[in-house]
């Protein structure tokens, strides 16, 4: 793999590469989702039929300390991977609610999957979305790359934010 850096796998020269359905076939071969539980104690309130008021300030309170949780969870697995090396891949934010949240990789190459699996956070396993797409994500992401004149520089990827 030609990503300005050594990497074991398979070699795909995205340096020279413009097309868009190769790309999203390796892509999709590499996506792995990262189930995080929500944190049921910031959900449960300390005041038994609290008011109206007070309800909605206390639920707007554990949304946004959920957040900031979920958004540490996602910096701290970007930058395992940057540090790994891998700059080529999107990730995408999906969930909430009972059921927690997914954290979606679409990694180009195959090792980053498995640096995925073995950083401790979460439940790592096979791409799993829920409300979306994932080869539709994939195809948008890669034209928003292109538009940009940033497919051909895999080192930026990891940039656009969805």
């Amino acid at each position: 793999m030609v990503l300005e850096q050594p990497s074991e796998g398979c070699r795909i020269n995205t340096g020279n590469m413009t097309d868009l359905t190769t790309l999203a076939a390796a892509l999709l071969s590499n996506f792995a989702t990262i189930r995080l539980r929500r944190c049921e104690r910031l959900w449960t309130w300390p005041v038994p039929d609290a008011p109206l008021q007070l309800y909605c300030k206390l639920l707007q309170i554990a949304l946004q300390c959920q957040s900031l949780i979920l958004r540490c969870n996602r910096l701290y697995l970007r930058q395992r991977l940057l540090d790994d090396g891998h700059r080529a891949f999107f990730d995408r934010l999906e969930g909430g609610g009972p059921d927690g949240w997914r954290l979606h990789f679409f990694c180009l190459d195959q090792s980053a999957i498995a640096m995925l699996h073995g950083a401790g956070l979460g439940e790592c396993g096979p791409g799993d979305p829920v409300t979306f797409d994932p080869e539709k994500f994939v195809i948008r992401r890669l034209r928003q790359l292109e538009r940009c004149g940033r497919l051909s520089k895999p080192n930026d990827w990891w940039w656009f934010f969805d």
